[in-house]
């Protein structure tokens, strides 16, 4: 049997609660979802389910560290892939952004529910939450390091790249004009029309281009 036919594995009980109480959770928000409607929705007991999770915080803990744990990984990836640091954000924002066409459900927990964590379980989040932080940081240090950016204080440009990303969830409806490729390609090109300084011809397809033309 070769890798293109190997049949994919069903959701186990516990995986599949989580998927269930994740979406209603963003459905109904975390305050008003009940954990004897998601059992209903599973189709399990309500012992069942505690039987899997101790409570509903625990479950929204779970989805959302597992989720916060992949975009680490995947942004470490990006940012590792790009040739110089400009490229590397670049490639970074966009699999971030574009993370909405399979993860949207996380990404609104994320941002609108982790309130609800306990403190024990915030914490482990908001240390996740700071690494990802710091690639972004190092990213635009490096920018600026090269010289190839504004007069820009790289605290501020990272809690802006930040808010551009965060914010796609609650405008960007599926569907419309744009695709979801083409609105985050468009929002990246502003981000860096901002961030790079024309006169220091900062823009790396530039660069190569003129190095071709001076051979």
């Amino acid at each position: 049997m070769s890798p293109d036919t190997l049949p994919i594995e069903a959701p186990t009980r516990r995986e599949q609660i989580a998927q269930v109480a994740a979406r209603a959770f963003c459905r109904f928000g975390y305050g008003s979802a009940s954990m004897r409607e998601i059992a209903a929705e599973v189709g399990i007991t309500p012992a069942a389910l505690y039987h899997h999770f101790r409570n509903k915080e625990e479950i929204l803990f779970e989805v959302i560290a597992a989720y916060t744990d992949d975009l680490l990984a995947m942004l470490r990836h990006e940012f590792a892939a790009g040739p110089d640091a400009a490229s590397a954000l670049r490639r970074a924002l966009l699999a971030h952004i574009l993370l909405l066409e399979t993860r949207q459900v996380e990404t609104r927990l994320v941002i609108d529910e982790k309130k609800h964590l306990s403190p024990p379980h915030l914490k482990r989040i908001v240390l996740r939450e700071r690494e990802v932080y710091g690639l972004y940081r190092d990213a635009v240090n490096g920018i600026i390091a090269s010289g190839e950016a504004r007069k820009l204080d790289a605290t501020v440009v990272t809690f802006a790249l930040f808010g551009i990303v965060n914010y796609f969830y609650q405008w960007f409806r599926p569907g419309g004009a744009l695709t979801l490729r083409r609105a985050a390609e468009q929002s990246i090109a502003l981000v860096f029309g901002g961030l790079l300084d024309p006169s220091a011809g900062g823009v790396p397809e530039r660069r190569a281009a003129k190095k071709t033309r001076t051979r």
